[in-house]
């Protein structure tokens, strides 16, 4: 079995780093109650040019390094969240549930860039479960896929540009997500994480993560310590 080596990255190596911005466009599916909310993102390399890697430098949490590939490594850049006040033009702040029950909320983005020479794939997976961190046991996540585009040219937007967030929630608030990404050498996507905190207390940081190709998602309540969960594999698909 392959081992993939992480290395989590100071700020400063993460100027070398921000060369490659991806949109990536996704289609989603919204089904029945007991189904499965998927999106597909297709990665696709755009010119930046125009863009000064120092404009990113503000908005990245953390960086982690993914050697073991052949001919290099992946990036997965996380981001600090936005969010905690109104998720759109009306002005409400926070998120109620079809069942009134009042959420703080927050928006995420994952970068992946895949300077490898393997073909990589990407299965997403958060489940419909609540996440209750011990230290707090009256307070929980939830976390989801939206099926918005992740477009990083968005990032000084409000909450990163996401649209249709309340619609999402709307539909999927107690349904599982998926997300599928496929990375050919030398491309890139970003997507969204959005998180329910239900009783939230103090700053929230999360990130993505990969080790001997399992994935699993990090989020924190800074005052009250982490959970880490399982949310799906990353395969390597051999050129």
């Amino acid at each position: 079995m392959t081992r993939y080596i992480i290395k989590r990255l100071k700020l400063p190596v993460i100027m070398l780093l921000l060369t490659t911005v991806i949109q990536a466009c996704g289609e989603a599916a919204n089904s029945e109650q007991n189904e499965i909310s998927e999106t597909t993102e297709l990665a696709d390399s755009i010119d930046h040019s125009d863009i000064q890697d120092s404009f990113y430098l503000s908005f990245i949490d953390s960086v982690y390094t993914i050697s073991g590939l052949t001919g290099g490594e992946l990036i997965i850049q996380n981001s600090f969240p936005k969010g905690g006040g109104h998720i759109d033009t009306n002005f409400v702040v926070g998120y109620k549930d079809p069942f009134e029950t009042h959420y703080g909320y927050g928006v995420f983005w994952s970068h992946l860039i895949n300077h490898s020479e393997d073909q990589l794939k990407f299965d997403i997976r958060f489940s419909s479960d609540s996440l209750v961190l011990e230290e707090i046991p009256e307070s929980y996540f939830k976390l989801y896929l939206p099926t918005d585009s992740m477009n990083l040219k968005n990032v000084m937007q409000h909450n990163y540009g996401i649209q249709g967030l309340r619609a999402y929630l709307d539909t999927n608030v107690h349904k599982p997500s998926r997300l599928e990404i496929e990375l050919k050498p030398g491309e890139s996507a970003a997507f969204f994480v959005a998180s329910l905190i239900y009783k939230p207390d103090g700053p929230v940081r999360a990130a993505l993560m990969v080790e001997d190709g399992k994935l699993s998602y990090r989020i924190a309540m800074l005052r009250h310590g982490q959970v880490i969960i399982p949310c799906g594999e990353m395969h390597v698909l051999k050129n």
